[in-house]
């Protein structure tokens, strides 16, 4: 490559340093502009979580990253009401982004997303980390290269115990933000058995209650499906549990089962 890739981090959040951090590590890329609502807050966050960003602008206006010439690529860490109309916005100013989970609330806000990057022809990625896992990639790994037989059954859980100490309460909390715990963090164990599985879900039933205070959305749902092939599926999501931050992967073939509820986010990632 002839030059580094401009990137402009939006988001001043513990998910926007960990972008930061990483595209700092990249030698492909170096950021260039930081979009925040308080240029102060996001100078102490920077400084809190002991990243220096000298070179970047930063900027309260989304519009001037998207006409900035020196920006190829947008990362979007923003709370999850802005994911979709962020995202279309960059795809039409033709900047490849990084989209932080969720991709968008409803059905429409990921049409109006893959419409735009499909008429822009940029490149995107939601950040789906778990797939970096060592774990769920050896997961996939055997299940791809037959070891595991077909796959009869998927179960996979995301649970933990997010309250008022979380950096994001105030708008994930909220139903026009959260919306739901699949939405807000459970989409990562969704996605975690479409990927390890192989299978689509094909039919879907779920439950949901709401036991945690100050929540306005249901902070626990189980899904139950039926995947393509006729295999069962299963996917729980809850921030109810009484437990530090836990993620389960099991996998039923024909010729073997795959277990493990012992995965944590400080695993280490792998390419």
């Amino acid at each position: 490559m002839d030059r580094k890739l401009g990137v402009a981090v939006c988001g001043a959040g513990w998910c926007a340093t960990q972008h930061i951090a990483a595209f700092q590590r990249n030698p492909h890329t170096d950021v260039r502009w930081i979009v925040v609502r308080d240029a102060d807050r996001a100078r102490a966050a920077l400084a809190k979580s002991g990243l220096s960003v000298p070179e970047a602008r930063i900027t309260t206006h989304y519009d001037e990253v998207l006409g900035a010439s020196d920006v190829d690529i947008i990362a979007i860490a923003t709370p999850n009401h802005l994911h979709a109309d962020q995202a279309v916005a960059a795809a039409q100013a033709r900047k490849h982004f990084v989209l932080e989970k969720p991709t968008g609330l409803d059905e429409a806000e990921l049409v109006r997303i893959r419409d735009a990057v499909r008429q822009s022809g940029v490149r995107t990625i939601v950040s789906f980390v778990l797939r970096f896992n060592p774990f769920l990639k050896f997961a996939r790994w055997l299940r791809a290269d037959g070891w595991l037989g077909d796959i009869r059954f998927a179960r996979t859980q995301y649970l933990s115990n997010v309250t008022d100490w979380y950096s994001g309460w105030d708008w994930v909390r909220t139903r026009e933000s959260g919306r739901s715990h699949l939405l807000a963090a459970g989409c990562h164990a969704l996605d975690a058995l479409r990927w390890c599985s192989g299978l689509e879900p094909i039919a879907v039933s779920a439950l949901h209650a709401r036991f945690t205070d100050g929540y306005e959305w249901p902070t626990s749902i189980v899904a139950n499906m039926t995947l393509e092939g006729s295999a069962l599926g299963h996917v729980t999501s809850s921030t109810d549990f009484m437990l530090p931050y836990t993620f389960l992967v099991e996998l039923m073939g024909s010729r073997a089962t795959l277990r493990q509820d012992l995965i944590q986010w400080l695993d280490t990632p792998v390419d």
